[in-house]
């Protein structure tokens, strides 16, 4: 605000030129950014000048004495300044500076600056770029609004809450801290001392704020929770042609929702920060428009305007210009017909190098050029965006004097505010939306997966060996028609297997009748000629009757055992004897079996043991020694009769799992009858059914074991059983 002398003094020694050169210099030089937070009195007077008052026109007093007497009373010495603060309990900063000089004749000068703070700290459109947030008092309030009564008497006040002029809040403490609250959900919060009191506002915290409260503390423990799980439990499908049904379900809902939202909330903003933009421009226009008006009836009459343009009141143009801007609340600046600036009311912006003292070219050219009697357009400060007003003022005569422009720095700021707020909204409501949403699509996908997930349960029941039972729904939709299919395949399906169980069992037995009658059949042939021939013999009566009859005695015995033999392999094997499963040891069996085959010739027999003196498995004592006998047979037959045999028998233990190895140094199989190695009535033997390794086989796999083997032919092969431990000692 430009300094003004609120006291008139005898001016005998000062002409009013040199008083207005005098002003002019300390605003320019001292008194100028920041200090248009204080309006400033400036008074030059002698000792003996007399002093005339505005307000009261009788009262006259001396110019020294009435500054003396104040600083006397009300004056507080402000350390390593020439300021003295005055308490005129008119709640707003008051400061005063008193200089003396010298002058010829033995006479005194004074020169007394009054400094009073304006109730708001910072100007209303003062330019972002200059404010200093050391002096932005009212910055960090935030909801807060606050008033100074003096004597009950509102003196000063901050933020939007509308105060009374005059305190009448209930207050029960007369000196101390209170707090007050009445029917309009606003809370005061009042703090009274003798004569002052202060008062804070704040408006109640409402039920939809602490919806979006608990919606924020709701998605951010969300947020946390799914984090700490993919911390913990990395998911397995996290691709989306591995989620289920369900997942999927929910994340198109959420994916909608959210899309909509976002759309919406774009379109929303986008259509807003226009109106606000339009708002703003409406805004500028209106103002431009109220100054040109005011400048009309200052300046019309002239022919020429030049920044050393002075008037009554007004000690330079840019001190008119700052009066018009404190009245319409933004910035003004005039340049000349060359596009030079001329005078302003914010010269900081041009002494800091903030914009050039040359107008817009832009501007220039549509106002000088084109003939435009407006133009309004988008300007930059570095990343700070700005509307810039320019018109050409014309005098009475039509002619133009010089280039009006308005710029409009806070545009920036509201409109960033005003989207913010909108923004902020919408995410509110977007949140309440998303929580709103996630909990119905959790519900409905939960509801239409319900019959899908009876349906795969249904399906995952069904066994070829047991009858399924049939699944209820009691809708009528496309998942009845989905239930009723499946329950017309299930029967179809007990059927079909029923069919195929008896296929299958049929075929077996007609390919191991096949078997048996061919196993059967080869021995009787021979056994029917060498009955053929005994009986020729018998009749012929030769001398060695009695050893052919020996002879063929011994051959019918061998016969005879082999289809005995054939019979038991077939027995065993068809019977499926029930397991008697207890705790064995596997040491002893290994020992024990093993004896059986100690002794047969041209075959070494080595045990290792590994140290262990017993080891504990849960198996059938009678099978596990069936099993062994039959590892141990096949290592023996495997080694052909001119070969020195050698066969390696180890136990040991691995991942709390006994195994044992049976090595031979044998013919070793073929890599062509591997797989079929395990299959009944398979045999590389010219005798048997091929059934022991099956046996085998399916003794190990009923005790929870494991059987295979590695061989190599021409050198060996190796067999390998598995059980699990119960327990071992060594």
């Amino acid at each position: 605000m430009t300094a003004f002398c609120r006291l008139w003094c005898s001016k005998d020694f000062l002409s009013g030129d040199d008083v207005n050169t005098v002003y002019s210099y300390l605003d320019n030089e001292y008194f100028k950014g920041y200090w248009d937070n204080y309006d400033r009195i400036y008074t030059i007077c002698e000792d003996d000048s007399p002093l005339f008052f505005e307000d009261d026109t009788g009262r006259v007093e001396g110019c020294f004495d009435f500054f003396r007497t104040r600083v006397r009373e009300n004056g507080v010495v402000l350390r390593d300044s020439n300021l003295v603060f005055l308490d005129n309990n008119s709640g707003r900063p008051y400061y005063l500076g008193c200089i003396y000089y010298d002058k010829p004749g033995g006479r005194v000068n004074g020169l007394f600056i009054e400094l009073i703070s304006m109730v708001k700290y910072t100007q209303s459109g003062y330019p972002e770029l200059l404010i200093d947030d050391t002096y932005d008092k009212h910055g960090n309030t935030g909801d807060y609004s606050i008033a100074k009564y003096i004597n009950d008497s509102l003196v000063m006040q901050t933020g939007d809450y509308p105060f009374d002029n005059y305190l009448s809040l209930p207050v029960n403490d007369t000196s101390g801290f209170n707090t007050v609250s009445d029917s309009d959900n606003t809370e005061y919060f009042v703090y009274t001392d003798n004569e002052v009191s202060v008062v804070v506002a704040r408006h109640h915290v409402d039920l939809m704020d602490r919806i979006v409260t608990f919606t924020y503390l709701l998605v951010a423990s969300l947020i946390l929770f799914l984090f700490a799980l993919l911390i913990i439990r990395p998911p397995q499908n996290v691709f989306p042609g591995r989620l289920n049904f369900t997942q999927k379900l929910q994340f198109s809902f959420i994916g909608i929702l959210l899309g909509s939202l976002i759309a919406i909330g774009t379109v929303v903003v986008i259509l807003s920060t226009n109106q606000y933009r339009s708002k703003h421009y409406e805004n500028i226009e209106e103002k431009l428009g109220s100054v040109y008006i005011e400048l009309d009836h200052k300046l019309a009459g002239l022919d020429t305007l030049s920044h050393n343009w002075q008037a009554e009141g007004y000690a330079s143009l840019d001190g008119l210009l700052i009066k018009f801007s404190n009245v319409f609340k933004t910035d003004i600046n005039l340049y000349n017909t060359s596009g030079e600036l001329m005078a302003s009311s914010r010269k900081e912006m041009f002494e800091k190098d903030l914009k050039s003292e040359r107008m817009d070219f832009m501007a220039l050219t549509r106002l000088k050029y084109d003939g435009a009697v407006q133009f309004i357009h988008e300007e930059r400060i570095g990343r700070m965006e700005y509307l810039s007003a320019y018109a050409p003022f014309v005098n009475s005569r039509n002619q133009v004097l010089a280039y009006l422009n308005l710029p409009y720095f806070n545009m920036q700021s509201r409109i960033s505010r005003e989207t913010s707020n909108l923004i902020a909204a919408m995410i509110n409501f977007s949140m309440i939306m998303f929580v709103i949403a996630l909990s119905i699509a959790a519900f409905i996908s939960v509801r239409i997966t319900a019959p899908l997930r009876m349906l795969q349960q249904g399906l995952a029941s069904v066994k070829l060996e047991e009858k399924s039972q049939p699944l209820e729904y009691s809708g009528h939709d496309e998942i009845s028609e989905l239930v009723s299919q499946y329950n017309e395949m299930l029967d179809e399906l007990q059927a079909s297997a029923l069919k195929l169980a008896r296929s299958e069992r049929e075929y077996a037995w007609r390919e191991m009748a096949k078997q048996i009658a061919h196993e059967i059949k080869n021995p009787l042939t021979p056994m029917k000629l060498n009955v053929q021939q005994l009986y020729k013999k018998w009749k012929d009566k030769p001398d060695d009757f009695e050893e052919s009859l020996k002879k063929f005695t011994q051959y019918q015995i061998e016969q005879i055992d082999n289809l005995s033999s054939i019979a038991s392999e077939f027995s065993n094997f068809a019977r499926m004897p029930k397991t008697n499963p207890r705790e064995t040891d596997l040491v002893g069996h290994i020992h024990s079996v093993a004896e059986l085959y100690r002794d047969i010739r041209n075959i070494d027999l080595e045990i290792d043991l590994n140290g262990l003196k017993e080891v504990l498995v849960y198996a059938d004592k009678e099978q596990m020694n069936s099993m062994l006998s039959n590892i141990f047979r096949n290592a023996v037959q495997s080694i052909p009769g001119n070969k020195p045999g050698l066969i390696r028998i180890s136990l040991s233990l691995k991942d709390e799992k006994a195994l044992i190895s049976v090595e031979d140094n044998g013919t070793g199989i073929p890599e062509e009858l591997k797989d079929k190695l395990f299959a009944p009535n398979f045999t590389t033997k010219s005798s048997g059914m091929g059934l022991g390794l099956a046996i085998v086989k399916r003794v190990v796999e009923t005790a929870n074991g494991r059987v295979w083997f590695e061989s190599e032919a021409g050198r060996g092969s190796t067999f390998y059983i598995e059980y699990p431990v119960l327990s071992y000692n060594k």
